[in-house]
């Protein structure tokens, strides 16, 4: 549950996933592990102390007043080549976007702004966001319109921030465990309309919502509901399950060795 992935050895027995990430059994042939699915994200997320700071707005924080802002805070390490192709393509089809991107390095700033201009989008459209302390980082949600998430790795706490937040994201569910934990989250919130089965599908699922105000208004509202109804931030239910399947783990592991 730690490392999201196999360990691709025959020392450890067991991989504690959900039905989500390990979904399929093609999933399932990869590990060298007995794999146990939660019937929720497995990515678990600790919302005591997780509070909101507002102070970031969309002036001091230099976007525009009237844009569709599509938001990602993750660090260059997870913006891949297929991901900025992806996000470049959106504010291609759209003329109401900005995109706020943090800025990791300088590198990838000047690597984001050369393929924007190959994409025949205005550098000046993504706008950099800066590393703050995290209640300003969570509030700053509220003045984002739409997360867009990274692909082949997803983000992981970061998915959870943006709908602790309120902020629905669009994700790519790819093959292997770190592609798919993203989808994992929104999908325990119910959302599977907004998890992507394919590159061209996750730009056309972004730029319907970047045209579509009502809808994207109204996701908005789901999110903020369900965040507090759709398990996916209930710890006393998660602690149950996981607990009964420790318990199952157990005993199946005393069969084994004919205990």
């Amino acid at each position: 549950m730690s490392y999201p992935n196999t360990i691709g050895g025959f020392w450890t027995d067991y991989y504690i996933s959900d039905k989500y990430i390990v979904e399929t059994a093609e999933h399932e042939k990869s590990f060298t592990e007995r794999v146990k699915k939660l019937s929720r994200c497995c990515w678990t997320y600790d919302t005591e102390g997780r509070t909101f700071d507002f102070s970031v707005t969309r002036e001091n924080a230099g976007l525009p007043k009237n844009a569709v802002v599509l938001g990602n805070f993750n660090g260059s390490h997870k913006m891949s080549h297929l991901t900025l192709t992806m996000w470049m393509e959106i504010l291609q089809r759209t003329t109401n976007t900005v995109l706020y991107s943090m800025e990791s390095n300088h590198y990838m700033t000047m690597a984001m702004a050369k393929l924007a201009d190959q994409y025949g989008v205005d550098p000046k459209r993504i706008i950099p966001a800066q590393s703050i302390q995290h209640a300003k980082h969570l509030g700053r949600f509220a003045i984002v319109d739409l997360v867009l998430d990274t692909t082949p790795c997803t983000g992981h706490t970061l998915s959870m921030d943006s709908l602790w937040g309120g902020c629905p994201l669009v994700t790519y569910a790819g093959n292997t465990p770190v592609a798919r934990v993203g989808a994992s989250a929104v999908r325990t919130l119910g959302f599977d309309n907004l998890v992507a089965s394919s590159p061209m599908d996750y730009v056309n699922k972004a730029v319907e919502l970047c045209w579509n105000n009502d809808l994207r208004h109204e996701l908005r509202t789901q999110t903020l509901d369900r965040r507090m109804t759709g398990g996916l931030f209930d710890q006393k239910s998660f602690v149950t399950e996981l607990d009964a399947m420790y318990l199952e783990i157990w005993d199946e592991s005393k069969k084994r060795m004919g205990i």
